[in-house]
């Protein structure tokens, strides 16, 4: 199978500073997001990056939001668990990719 770049977008959840110390393993995860944004970068594949409620939890840890940097991404906040009831990412999703829902 060959996977065409121009038709992917790479989604980050929640990964903030009040939550992302509860996360099990979560230097191995956090290993994983950065090798994942350094192929999004070679590839040009769009990154969204969701913060619940980053007033209360905080942004998005430092070491992400600094690799992110040279890359196209769009950070959605929400107050929904879910990132399907939130507005914002949906609209993002269907300007970007024409994604129906």
């Amino acid at each position: 199978m060959i996977i065409d770049p121009s038709k992917l977008i790479i989604v980050f959840v929640d990964i903030q500073e009040k939550l992302v110390h509860k996360i099990f393993d979560n230097k191995k995860i956090i290993e994983y997001v950065l090798k994942v944004i350094e192929i999004a970068k070679s590839l040009k594949i769009p990154v969204i990056v969701t913060e619940q409620y980053p007033k209360g939890l905080g942004n998005t840890i430092l070491k992400i939001t600094e690799n992110l940097k040279k890359l196209d991404f769009k950070k959605v906040e929400k107050t929904t668990f879910s990132c399907q009831a939130c507005d914002t990412f949906k609209k993002y999703l269907k300007k970007k990719k024409e994604v129906k829902f």
